[in-house]
């Protein structure tokens, strides 16, 4: 396993706070009611299944920023 890499000079700068965090938050507007339906209940089974949580989020756009930085200013 490869370590992890060092956050970018201020990461979190301009990386927008998403509104109604929860197991799913669709800020690019990705999936209908019926597919965020399905994901949440996804989520919801595999917490029960395993006792851990995971949390989805989609943007419209990394800003040029790395993936894994950017997702670590989300929460």
């Amino acid at each position: 396993c490869a370590p992890a890499q060092p956050l970018e000079p201020v990461a979190c700068e301009g990386v927008p706070q998403l509104k109604n965090f929860g197991r799913l938050t669709d800020g690019a507007a990705m999936l209908d009611a019926r597919g965020q339906a399905q994901v949440t209940q996804a989520l919801v089974d595999y917490e029960a299944a395993t006792g851990r949580q995971l949390v989805v989020a989609t943007v419209p756009t990394l800003n040029g920023r790395r993936v894994d930085n950017y997702a670590r200013c989300l929460g």
